[in-house]
């Protein structure tokens, strides 16, 4: 009887080491990134106020009333590299084949041509957007893209992600390849441009309950300033091995939610 208890713990203490060990079942948006690797992949995310999640893949936009249900959103097909709110379940979207536009009831309009790489809004305004295309450099508009001025020029520079301050619509914060970090005081007239050692800057983000907090996807992991970017602290690890790209908030949380390439999605 006691050999035979002994045989049964020592079976059952192997049963949940082998369970401990497997990998947990992927989310649905994982398994939508992994049918459709290697160039699958996530590069944006943006969260509404009533709970839908939009997140931008090479293949378009693909929606989610929460973690399930993940639709390809009709006429947004194509390399989503960025997203930002435009009011309503309405996007402004950068896309490297088409350049900045506006995704809205299942159309896309066109609003500036050229390869777009990042677009950004104002929380305060959504007729204020920032965009970024290779050739043109970073543009601004005033009027939800009707009109559009270039307030840096292109140079060497190539951004992948930009943000607005929602406590201060002339803060604008600007990151990229190579760890390049960008940020200026006056509504883009002036920037001041450093390089940061964490690696490629693939998301920046303003906490909306804490403006004074800026967040960052940098090298993979999650960094936050309370400061503008002067010095860095990288965040508690929740996402484990994989690859972090994109951040958004959802409405009434504290902290951030963020996105690896691989379609790991997770609270911080």
């Amino acid at each position: 009887m006691i050999l035979a208890a002994a045989v049964i713990t020592l079976i059952a203490g192997m049963v949940v080491r082998i369970q401990a060990s497997q990998p947990p079942k992927r989310t649905e948006l994982e398994e939508l990134v992994a049918q459709g690797e290697p160039e699958q992949h996530v590069h944006a995310l943006v969260i509404e106020p009533d709970g839908t999640t939009f997140a931008g893949l090479h293949t378009g936009i693909f929606a989610s009333k929460g973690t399930t249900g993940w639709k390809l959103q009709p006429g947004s097909e194509g390399d989503t590299m960025s997203l930002a709110p435009a009011g309503g379940t309405d996007l402004y979207v950068a896309n490297p084949a088409m350049g900045i536009g506006k995704y809205t009831g299942g159309k896309y309009e066109v609003l500036l041509a050229g390869q777009g790489h990042t677009v950004a809004v104002d929380p305060k305004d959504r007729g204020h957007v920032l965009g970024f295309l290779l050739e043109l450099g970073l543009q601004e508009s005033r009027d939800g893209g009707k009109t559009w001025n270039r307030i840096v020029d292109p140079g060497q520079i190539d951004l992948l992600t930009l943000a607005i301050s929602p406590a201060d619509s002339n803060l604008y914060v600007a990151g990229g390849l190579d760890g390049l970090f960008g940020i200026s005081k006056d509504g883009g007239k002036n920037w001041t441009w450093s390089t940061l050692p964490y690696g490629v800057v693939t998301s920046l983000a303003f906490d909306p309950a804490n403006p004074t907090r800026l967040w960052a996807a940098m090298g993979g992991a999650l960094y936050f300033s309370d400061n503008a970017g002067s010095t860095w602290t990288r965040a508690e690890n929740k996402a484990g091995d994989h690859s972090v790209i994109a951040i958004a908030f959802p409405p009434g949380q504290s902290g951030p939610r963020a996105v690896a390439t691989d379609g790991y999605l997770f609270n911080q």
